[in-house]
């Protein structure tokens, strides 16, 4: 009975990756002073601002950070704050979340983070191409706290496509690990919000 039952869940698990959307998405990288704390830190006063570069399924920056935002959603675990679009008097520094469409391959997460501080990024789609990539940034004036990049499968029809919208919960909770493996466990460094 129990032989079946292990049978019965593998192929269960197996039916539902079946109906997954393919992603591929980077491991975190995660900087050393990252605590899971400096979330709320970061969204205290009136949430996270999210900027969007890149033109994602013919939408401008402004319209895809607003469509954007509230799919983003911070892991259960975390402090919960609001991610909310980047406004102009959002200023050039604090805390900010970048998500990068189609940046070139040789982009790193201080070219993505600079975004918020006015410096501009490359997008690098093909004429009438949907985006390929998202290079997503978690960001402290300027600079990369956590990041990831993730594939996007070509079926997704839009901004409004259940399956990009899973992806970016996905991202977003890749940016918000409960652990940082730079710091040192045996005094839980402020990680873990529930403790």
């Amino acid at each position: 009975m129990k032989r079946l039952h292990c049978t019965f869940a593998t192929l269960l698990s197996a039916g539902l990756l079946v109906g997954c959307t393919p992603t591929t998405m980077e491991p975190v990288t995660i900087e050393p002073s990252y605590k899971l704390i400096d979330l709320w830190w970061a969204g205290k006063d009136n949430g996270i601002p999210l900027s969007v570069t890149g033109t994602p399924y013919g939408m401008n920056a402004d319209e895809a950070a607003a469509s954007f935002a509230d799919n983003m959603r911070v892991p259960g675990y975390a402090p919960q704050v609001d991610i909310r679009p980047r406004t102009s008097e959002d200023g050039r520094s604090g805390w900010s979340m970048v998500l990068a469409f189609d940046a070139p391959q040789s982009a790193s997460a201080s070219d993505v983070c600079s975004t918020t501080r006015g410096h501009s990024l490359d997008s690098t789609p093909t004429a009438g191409e949907k985006p390929q990539t998202v290079f997503a940034a978690f960001c402290r004036n300027g600079s990369r706290v956590t990041s990831t990049r993730a594939s996007l499968p070509g079926e997704i029809t839009g901004a409004e496509d259940p399956r990009l919208q899973r992806i970016l919960q996905q991202v977003s909770g890749a940016l918000f690990p409960r652990h940082n493996p730079h710091l040192d466990d045996r005094d839980n460094q402020g990680n873990d919000w529930n403790s």
